[in-house]
């Protein structure tokens, strides 16, 4: 529901939507959405949604059985092509708010591929029978658990690539909390080695955005949450041998990151702070 209002936020403002508009009649608007419909990518959209409208039972009739890991190469390419065209907006000679920049991409063919892949993604975490399960896609194709990538990638869309609508202070702890969990799953599988870059990608996010919540009080109930993530980001940068933030920013480059990072600055000093702290204590 987090992800629905941003995106309808995103789509109804440039058809002069608002929050004190969205329930009355505007035939003007009306006319610029159907307008939209009949483009190109207002096509690419329609087909994006029904595929979602089909999955509906398998997301809600949901058996309770745990979440299969989905194959990387259904989302990372998406989220890769989100960061370079969202920061491609910036550089353009037209000079566009935050705000624009959000809302054009909402309306792009880019949101879409991105929810494509987040569909097809939850579609394949979820286990379709016992027999089935060892058979399932290339035995070589990196995987990683559907959950903790989910959140990551909300974290990133919050803090990094800004396009995601900032969460709640109750629904960020409870996030959070999944979100710590799920990691410390990850760390204890077989492949873990292998998802090194990974890991120290979604832990390094949760960081940046653990910094921002802490400056709002959202972290009051939770406080030792945040050095667990920073703990958990440290430990894989060593993994990594990661000396210096060049080598960091190689490793969040390989999973998905702004070449050009407008608050390259902050983050920097964020892990280098993190770092410091295994100076210290050792």
């Amino acid at each position: 529901m987090h992800g629905i209002t941003t995106a309808l936020d995103g789509t109804r403002r440039p058809a002069g939507f608002t929050e004190t508009t969205t329930g009355s009649v505007s035939p003007d608007g009306i006319r610029r959405i159907n307008n939209w419909h009949i483009t190109d990518r207002g096509h690419y959209f329609h087909s994006v949604a029904l595929k979602a409208i089909r999955e509906f039972p398998v997301t809600f009739n949901y058996s309770g059985e745990i979440f299969q890991d989905i194959p990387l190469a259904r989302v990372l390419p998406g989220l890769r092509i989100l960061t370079r065209n969202f920061y491609d907006g910036y550089s353009k000679p037209l000079h566009r708010s935050a705000r624009q920049i959000q809302d054009d991409f909402w309306q792009s063919e880019t949101s879409a591929m991105l929810y494509d892949g987040l569909i097809e993604a939850h579609k394949s975490s979820v286990p379709k029978s016992h027999k089935s399960q060892a058979n399932t896609g290339d035995e070589n194709e990196q995987k990683a658990s559907w959950v903790g990538l989910l959140i990551a990638i909300e974290l990133y869309l919050e803090q990094v690539v800004v396009l995601w609508r900032p969460f709640t202070g109750e629904n960020y702890l409870y996030t959070m909390r999944i979100f710590q969990r799920d990691l410390g799953y990850a760390l204890h599988k077989p492949d873990a080695p292998q998802l090194a870059d990974l890991l120290f990608w979604e832990s390094f996010v949760a960081v940046i955005s653990l910094q921002m919540h802490e400056k709002q009080g959202d972290l009051a109930k939770e406080p030792g949450i945040r050095p667990y993530f920073e703990g958990f980001a440290r430990e894989q940068s060593r993994v990594l041998g990661l000396k210096t933030w060049k080598d960091a920013k190689a490793a969040l480059l390989r999973v998905a990151w702004p070449c050009d990072f407008t608050d390259d600055d902050y983050v920097k000093g964020t892990w280098e702070a993190v770092m410091e702290y295994e100076a210290v204590v050792n």
